[in-house]
């Protein structure tokens, strides 16, 4: 019996949201952006490693694409579309304008193309973004610019540079900024787009589907950090009975990034309940990072995870000083989308697409898998400055701007020898051993045929000179530089003093690099510092413009 046209268009009304239409034509559009995306990561990513002399090729490629788009509104996208977009919009708009981009530039000169491009990419950024707000493929093309810069700060330092702070971020909007735009235009194409498949039910299903494998993308980065944790050579509930996240303060204190650190007895209260509270915390931690699978098959599953991915983000500044702030941005975004959406709209197509890309998103986005025992002795690289008087001051991290992240995790060099704790990040061990010999401040025997890590020390001593010579301009009458009004996310305490900000950096004859083999601990809310073995090297003196480490 054939049913009347009234009644197919009333069984479609009751459809859920994103499930009407067909599947073949949202699939194809969700393939082509994935597909675009990955060309573009592809291209991205070996220009700003191997082939930075095409930086303006690169540019032509982007202008093209965004400026082909371009025409495209938002009219033709569903609201959560358009919150999505708009929220990268502001987001890139604030990074640009707040981020001075501020790196040595040491392996390349300054009138090279990636240079050039690195200096000046703000201007074009920050309007692109904002025309982001009317525009979608200027989110796109804001994203790319954001996502090469990034990608360009290990080519130009000489030093490996982590984009793990922004480089999920940077992806997912990029991704967004595809899919939506090819939706959009489908949306002007309407004959192109009937026979693809794509007419206007099937373009809300594909919007849905564009938009969830980015939200799944982004949760992956949570699920496979928490199976990382099992994965720990410790067996597989090391992580979660024996890391000891206590160990970390100490660790925030050494960098200077605990938040609360001007206050022994807030120290010592955090301390202490990390201590108590070990076992809980490292469940709870652990039990929301699994539950990022889970949390798609019901939306307001999805938008209370979403709430504690940045609750939990924030109780890591607390802890340990580590500010994702670009992440909980994202998962702002995520939680307006969420909050705006209707319940019909979290439909099959949506649960199935998210937690598709929770598990397989990582074949295609960059996913983080962040798990580590922290360990309360391990290598602490610094630099120092020595002044006209022959005081030595310790430089913050902070001091770098840009590269301050750089710094602060300390890939710059480690000498192999013996007597040094094995190389990691704020005593973030990957291996049991290594933890077992924090704790018992004990460094293991290194091989005889262990190599240096990063560096050279002619490398580093290039890298202070370029930063020196880059600064010089931006000191204020006094010598000093306002280095902490830069969106850090090694975080440097607001309330605890820092002597070196007041010295005249036109005065400092001498830069020091120091490796420190420390065992740390909490003695009445103050740390307690234990230096197994000290390498020092002197790198470079500005008053003379002569490196002490390696040839000019």
């Amino acid at each position: 019996m054939t049913m009347p046209v009234s009644a197919h268009a009333a069984a479609r009304t009751v459809e859920p949201h994103g499930e009407a239409g067909g599947l073949a034509g949202p699939l194809m559009l969700l393939l082509a952006a994935l597909l675009g995306f990955t060309l573009l990561k592809q291209g991205t990513d070996f220009i700003a490693a191997e082939r930075p002399g095409l930086i303006l090729v690169w540019c032509g490629v982007i202008a093209l694409l965004t400026g082909a788009f371009l025409p495209v509104g938002y009219g033709a996208l569903p609201a959560y579309a358009r919150t999505a977009l708009r929220g990268g919009a502001v987001f890139l708009a604030l990074y640009f304008a707040l981020e001075p981009f501020a790196v040595p530039y040491v392996t390349l000169p300054l009138d090279h193309p990636a240079v050039l491009f690195h200096g000046h990419v703000r201007w074009a950024a920050i309007p692109l973004a904002m025309l982001g707000v009317w525009r979608p493929s200027a989110v796109f093309g804001a994203a790319m610019l954001l996502w090469m810069t990034r990608g360009l700060h290990s080519e130009l330092t000489g030093f490996y540079f982590s984009d793990l702070d922004i480089r999920n971020v940077a992806e997912i909007l990029t991704f967004w900024g595809i899919g939506f735009c090819f939706i959009a235009l489908a949306a002007r194409l309407p004959l192109s787009a009937m026979r693809l498949g794509l007419t206007g039910p099937e373009r809300l299903r594909a919007a849905i589907m564009v938009l969830t494998a980015g939200i799944g993308a982004h949760l992956a980065n949570y699920f496979w950090s928490g199976l990382a944790k099992l994965w720990m050579d410790g067996g597989i509930l090391s992580w979660i009975l024996d890391n000891r996240l206590a160990d970390g303060i100490p660790g925030a204190l050494e960098k200077g990034t605990l938040p609360y650190a001007a206050s022994p007895e807030l120290v010592q209260l955090g301390y202490d309940a990390l201590i108590l509270l070990q076992v809980p915390v490292n469940l709870a931690a652990f039990g929301l990072q699994i539950f990022a699978i889970a949390a798609p098959l019901r939306k307001k599953w999805l938008l209370l995870a979403t709430i504690g991915y940045d609750i939990f983000h924030v109780a890591v500044w607390l802890a340990l000083g580590l500010l994702f702030w670009k992440w909980i941005a994202l998962n702002f975004i995520i939680t307006a989308i969420l909050v705006a959406m209707p319940e019909t709209a979290w439909s099959r197509t949506a649960r199935a697409t998210t937690m598709s890309f929770v598990v397989l998103g990582m074949l295609l986005f960059r996913t983080a898998t962040l798990a580590w025992y922290d360990s309360p002795g391990f290598t602490s690289p610094y630099f120092v400055a020595r002044l006209a008087d022959g005081r030595e001051m310790r430089i913050p991290n902070a001091f770098f701007r840009s590269s301050s992240y750089q710094v602060s995790q300390g890939r710059l060099w480690w000498p192999a020898e013996a007597g040094h704790f094995r190389h990691s990040i704020w005593g973030s061990v990957l291996s049991y051993d290594d933890l077992d010999a924090g704790r018992r401040c004990e460094a293991r025997e290194i091989a005889l045929d262990a190599e240096p890590l990063y560096g050279p020390p002619e490398r580093l001593a290039e890298f202070v000179r370029a930063y020196h010579r880059q600064m010089q301009p931006r000191l204020d009458e006094d010598g000093r530089l306002a280095y902490y009004l830069v969106p850090h996310h090694h975080v440097p305490s607001p309330f605890v003093a820092d002597p070196f900000y007041a010295v005249d950096k036109r005065r400092i004859d001498t830069y020091l690099f120091r490796l420190d083999s420390v065992c740390l601990g909490i003695e009445d809310g103050r740390l307690t510092r234990r230096v197994l073995k000290r390498t020092e090297l002197p790198l470079y003196d500005p008053q003379t413009d002569e490196l002490l480490t390696g040839a000019d």
